[in-house]
């Protein structure tokens, strides 16, 4: 009777069990990621190793932006926890496309009358739900499967969004701490400074206390900066995976902005065209829908198990046959399981919804945020920094007059190094908010192709030599000689000109952050010609006071 069965049995499973991915469905991942994200899913010990020793070699050298990626897909724990899921998920489709075992079952019975043999059973029974649901059930463990991609794919993605914002926060704050490095060094100059003005008797103590103080506020910047700095290499580290060990430089400075943004109406569409997280909770949704149909259509289905008994009396005869076991839908006809299917599809479907409509408002608020953060880098740039070069510049031509001392051309400098910080900052808050952005589309965006990175150095505003603020006029050593009452003894005047060789942005492209006037000077941006000294002379006479002509 089952031999007239056995042939549909065998199709049924053969059928089901034919179109399992390949490579446990590593293909269709990578599939899902662009090329800049690709996973080397290594399935050999010589793959993985040729992933390490490419690691390796990156950490030779400075690290760009793709160098940190790279190395964090081939170490970072996180991409193995990702991938650890998707083996899960592939685990469940294997096992939901498979018929259950059957159940063996044997027993021997010894009769109570001297002389019988004992009753031996053996029976052997499948539970024909299973063959009856392998269909549904493969196609949905299939849905779970592809979900479960997508999920990984935006594991991924974050994981590189986590490291590009990193990478972005290390570099910004090494060029922060160095030029909080800058400034603590002008400060202590100016204290030194004073210290020597005061001894000559032509500074108040009050004046030097105030001097004092401003470099001790300098060091303890300094200190918080370079703090920043070791922290944000730390969290880099942790981030691609290295041990606390491994060593690595990344590059000196952040790229100048794109030329061009990214449009808020294509970034919308992007994202909703790209977020698998998206993909993957309305496919969760679609999955969950089929589950529901199924549940429905079998509902009255019970656990319905056919077998095949083979029985030896205790007199040696045998009996043979089918069985069938079915559970009766007498009690409840599982109203339960259909109530629980549908309710986990109205919350798939709620998550789904709810992400659709997030996403649009975090893409406004990372757009607008990318926005608000290039308007600052571009004031700096183009406002803030020249205007405080030219502050310095017109603050030199009043000192080379005797107008005013030294200690105001040295609050004038540190202002221009404070200028040039809040630039570096404000830089590195660009690049950080292009990364939201990026991590909320959910892939690289467009204009990534205009950014302008030579071996991970591009422009920037902070200064070459370490003693920029000696550059800036003084002659430090000069003031090594013996103090005298002059105020402006033991300093070379004629060095403190304004040249290229004192520029604090020599040896970088300040293109960008010209006005058209190349060395900065003392000329007002809307005025026509500067005021001679005379007039700077009488204009102002407050600004003598205290100072020996």
């Amino acid at each position: 009777m089952l031999r007239n069965y056995s042939a549909p049995l065998v199709a049924v499973l053969l059928a089901s069990c034919a179109s399992l991915p390949r490579n446990r469905g590593n293909d269709e991942f990578n599939a899902l990621l662009d090329d800049r994200q690709s996973v080397a899913l290594a399935g050999t010990a010589a793959e993985r190793e040729a992933a390490f020793a490419d690691a390796r070699e990156r950490l030779g050298r400075p690290l760009r932006l793709d160098d940190a990626v790279a190395i964090a897909l081939a170490r970072s724990p996180e991409v193995q926890r990702q991938l650890g899921e998707l083996g899960l998920a592939y685990a469940d489709l294997v096992e939901a496309s498979r018929l259950s075992n059957p159940t063996l079952s044997i027993s021997a019975l010894d009769p109570d009358r001297e002389g019988e043999r004992a009753r031996v059973s053996l029976a052997i029974v499948q539970s024909f739900t299973d063959l009856i649901m392998l269909r549904s059930r493969s196609a949905l463990a299939r849905g779970e499967l592809a979900s479960a991609q997508q999920s990984a794919v935006r594991g991924i993605q974050s994981l590189i969004a986590d490291v590009t914002e990193d990478y972005f926060a290390l570099v910004g704050a090494q060029q922060v701490a160095q030029m909080r490095g800058l400034v603590a060094l002008a400060a202590r100059n100016a204290a030194a400074l004073a210290e020597r003005f005061y001894a000559a008797g032509n500074l108040p103590a009050l004046d030097i206390n105030l001097l004092q103080a401003e470099a001790v506020d300098a060091e303890i910047e300094l200190d918080e900066a370079t703090a920043d700095a070791v922290a944000a290499r730390h969290a880099l580290a942790i981030r691609i995976g290295l041990d606390a060990g491994d060593t690595f430089e990344v590059a000196d400075s952040l790229p100048v902005p794109v030329p061009t943004e990214d449009g808020l109406d294509r970034s919308i569409e992007l994202a909703y065209a790209s977020r698998v997280d998206l993909t993957a909770a309305r496919r969760h949704a679609e999955v969950l829908a089929r589950a529901l149909g199924v549940t429905r259509r079998f509902r009255w289905l019970g656990e319905f198990e056919v077998g095949y008994e083979v029985e030896r009396e205790s007199d040696g005869s045998k009996l043979r046959g089918p069985s069938v076991s079915l559970q009766l839908p007498i009690f409840h006809q599982n109203q339960a399981t259909v109530a629980r299917a549908q309710a986990r599809v109205d919350l798939a479907e709620a998550e789904a919804m709810a992400l659709e409509r997030g996403i649009g408002h975090e893409v406004r608020a990372a757009h607008a945020a990318l926005d608000a953060a290039r308007r600052r880098a571009e004031r700096h740039r183009t406002d803030l920094v020249p205007l405080r070069e030219k502050v310095v510049a017109c603050t030199q031509e009043r000192v080379n007059f005797m107008l005013v001392s030294q200690f105001d051309l040295i609050e004038a400098k540190r202002a221009e190094f404070d200028a040039y910080q809040g630039y570096l900052e404000s830089l590195r808050d660009y690049w950080l908010a292009r990364s939201n952005l990026s991590a909320a589309i959910g892939r690289a965006l467009p204009s990534d192709a205009d950014i302008v990175d030579d071996a991970g150095v591009a422009a920037t505003v902070l200064p070459d030599a370490p003693a920029g603020m000696e550059r800036g006029g003084h002659d430090m050593g000069a003031m090594n000689g013996p103090a005298t009452d002059d105020a402006h003894a033991g300093h070379d005047m004629g060095a403190m000109e304004t040249s290229a060789a004192s520029d604090p942005h020599a040896g970088h492209d300040m293109g960008a952050m010209e006005t058209g006037q190349g060395v900065a000077t003392c000329k007002p941006r809307s005025a026509p010609t500067p005021k001679d000294a005379d007039e700077m002379e009488t204009d102002d006479p407050e600004e003598h006071e205290g100072h020996q002509p």
